[in-house]
């Protein structure tokens, strides 16, 4: 026990890992894994994250010792990253936090259930770009994921539907619109073509957008 803080460095050196905070010594035996049990995931950090750390780190001309110690500190991250995304875990599509199951990380889903929120996302649907004061940047990019959400939903059952019937073509572009413009965090009024070409495939054909 006396020997923590030593295993601690030494521990934080090999695997420059600064996630484990302290060490606590029980006795007992060693439990062995099964032998038909899956070796953890083995994985380094993204070697174009770790460049664009460094450049960042660059630019800031912070002093030697910061700078490495911040380098250190940023490979641990993104190599606990790396590890998660060898396990499995996938980005919430909002904030790019990490989780276990797809979809919302914990903190997104809640602010997914917040009544200003979905009025927000309901304003969005129909008029993207539209300023939401009263929400936080976190808050807001759920709002336009939620919007985002309502408006594939909306176009998966117009376009059946549009092709059956022409006279829905202007209500299935205006979702278009509105599709293209939230992924381009852009107003109705400044969607070009070239954002109207990220749509799909299918979409495209029926509006005539090459």
């Amino acid at each position: 026990s006396l020997q923590r803080q030593r295993f601690l460095d030494v521990y934080r050196a090999r695997f420059e890992s600064f996630e484990i905070k302290d060490i606590r010594f029980r006795v007992g035996r060693v439990s062995r894994p099964a032998e038909d049990e899956a070796p953890a995931p083995q994985s380094r950090p993204d070697p174009d994250a770790l460049a664009a750390l460094a450049r960042s780190l660059g630019a800031m001309d912070l002093p030697e010792g910061v700078a490495s110690a911040a380098m250190r500190a940023g490979r641990a991250l993104l190599g606990y990253r790396a590890r998660r995304e060898a396990e499995g875990w996938t980005p919430c599509p909002t904030c790019g936090v990490l989780c276990q199951e797809e979809g919302l990380c914990a903190a997104c889903a809640r602010y997914a259930q917040n009544g200003r929120v979905r009025d927000a996302a309901r304003l969005l649907a129909v008029r993207p770009g539209v300023p939401s004061p009263a929400l936080s940047d976190q808050e807001r990019d759920v709002a336009a994921h939620l919007a985002a959400a309502s408006l594939d939903r909306t176009l998966d059952e117009l376009l059946p539907q549009a092709l059956a019937d022409p006279g829905l073509k202007p209500q299935l572009e205006n979702a278009a619109r509105c599709r293209a413009a939230l992924a381009a965090r852009k107003t109705l009024d400044d969607v070009d073509e070239a954002d109207m070409e990220r749509l799909p495939a299918r979409l495209r054909r029926v509006l005539g957008v090459l």
